[in-house]
């Protein structure tokens, strides 16, 4: 469509059409292309000489007035897109300039001032615009937009716009979703990861089954439950539990489930880096807020908001799913303190570790730790992503605190490891069915404290495990 508009040549430059036409004309055909349609360099490149090659065939003249590979980035709607990473970013200097103007909004309401109506009025349209990429930016909109309406029709001129001021120290919702948008736009120039959907077209990821269905095996899926008595969550080998302080024990039960959700990314959101994450929740409030994005409580809505933001920082594609109670019967018995709270990031805490790796001259590989690494006992680590239990350990001292669910495959598994050295911290009561009691070198009893877990940038002490722990040499059996 549309060669017949195209300008001719002479027949005598030669050419397929020349040939074949009693008219003496050839055609020049225009070739354009962009990454997403070859997904790969190389691609486009081979594409460049297949249509090289066809030019040869059919007699055609090719003139080549660029010939280089497919473009990577462009913009869309003012952004800028990377095709081949999926990744839609705010230009550095739009960032740069909407920072510096969310700032001096902010500095002028905490020193008690005003600003024209003009400047926010400008600003609220930056933020309209950032939130296209930014996901439920909109959200966090409603109360700059409020005063700007209120007053709206009574400023006919620019001049108006630009002489009245709006004071902005009076309004703190306003201020708190600045700020919101500080964060947001400041952590990675407002980056967000696109993936292509069953459609073809990139989009954000989202996953609309329900529980039961076949999840993709790139989805990490995290489950939490809250009870006014304490709150607890799990994603892959991870587990964790806390309880509530008295003061906490007083909000309602939506904002406690939403809390929990919260101190699961703040915890664990650096190992969930560039994630697609499906959390379920048994709180249908609770989903429909972290969905929104906002909620009717305003603390609900501070809680949605830090969620959202962690997940902006560290790139995390989230989708919250409702689930029966019923059908999450390990997260609420984390939470009710029925099930022990044992996952990959435990580890003895130093004091107990030092002493072990004194007495064998430190360990060459940890089995199980997490899949940051961030608890790690050696300076090679097995864990989820990369599981021991294929691995062969020949000649290396091998640290090993399986999670209880993989005890059984573990004892197994270890019989050909091979290793010079195999120290492992089980309970103490499946270690004597195994059969184990002449390995025992030291048991611990169940007390808070004696195993720690690595969370963000700080080492707390864990909950007791509820029966007795001992450290055996399993060296013999390799």
């Amino acid at each position: 469509p549309g060669l017949e508009s195209v300008p001719r040549t002479t027949a005598a430059e030669g050419g397929l059409a020349a040939a074949q036409s009693p008219q003496a004309f050839t055609t020049e055909v225009y070739i354009d292309d962009f990454q997403h349609l070859t997904q790969l360099l190389q691609q486009g490149l081979e594409l460049f000489e297949i249509g090289a090659k066809v030019y040869e065939i059919l007699g055609l003249i090719e003139k080549v007035v660029k010939r280089e590979g497919p473009a990577r980035v462009m913009t869309l709607l003012g952004f800028e897109f990377n095709s081949t990473t999926g990744v839609l970013r705010i230009p550095e200097a739009k960032a740069s300039e909407i920072v510096l103007l969310i700032r001096q909004v902010i500095a002028t309401a905490h020193k008690g001032g005003s600003v024209p109506w003009s400047i926010l009025s400008s600003l609220h349209g930056k933020l309209m615009w950032a939130s296209t990429g930014i996901e439920l930016g909109r959200s966090y909109l409603s109360a700059i937009r409020r005063p700007l309406d209120a007053v709206a029709t009574l400023l006919s001129n620019r001049l108006q716009r630009a002489n009245f001021l709006i004071p902005v120290y009076e309004m703190l919702e306003m201020v708190g979703q600045l700020q919101w948008w500080d964060a947001a736009v400041s952590c990675n120039n407002g980056t967000t990861q696109l993936y292509i959907n069953q459609s073809g077209m990139y989009d954000r990821w989202s996953w609309s089954g329900s529980f039961g269905d076949d999840v993709p095996s790139d989805v990490v899926q995290g489950f939490t439950d809250a009870c006014p008595l304490g709150g607890g969550y799990l994603w892959g080998s991870e587990r964790f539990r806390f309880l509530w302080s008295s003061r906490e024990r007083r909000h309602h039960i939506n904002v406690l489930e939403a809390e929990t959700i919260l101190r699961m990314l703040r915890a664990d959101a650096s190992s969930l880096d560039h994630c697609k994450l499906l959390m379920w929740c048994d709180n249908m409030v609770t989903v429909k807020a972290v969905r929104k994005g906002t909620s009717k409580s305003p603390l609900l809505t501070k809680i949605v908001r830090e969620i959202r933001l962690i997940c902006l920082q560290h790139k995390i594609s989230l989708c919250v799913h409702h689930i029966a109670g019923v059908k999450n019967p390990l997260a609420d018995g984390l939470s009710r303190g029925l099930v022990a709270a044992r996952c990959e990031s435990w580890s003895l805490n130093a004091a107990i570790m030092n002493r072990w790796r004194s007495a064998f001259q430190g360990f060459d590989v940890d089995a199980f730790c997490d899949p940051s690494g961030r608890g790690k006992q050696a300076p090679a680590f097995c864990s989820i992503v990369d599981e021991p239990f294929t691995h062969s350990f020949f000649n290396l001292k091998v640290f090993a605190f399986p999670p209880l669910h993989l005890i059984e495959h573990f004892l197994k598994s270890s019989l050909n490891w091979r290793a010079n050295v195999l120290v492992a911290v089980l309970p103490v009561t499946v270690a004597l069915d195994a059969g184990l009691a002449s390995c025992l070198l030291h048991s611990y009893g169940s007390f808070q404290g004696i195993f720690t877990r690595t969370q963000a940038n700080h080492t707390r002490p864990c909950p007791a495990m509820g029966f007795a722990m001992g450290v055996y040499d399993l060296s013999a059996r390799c």
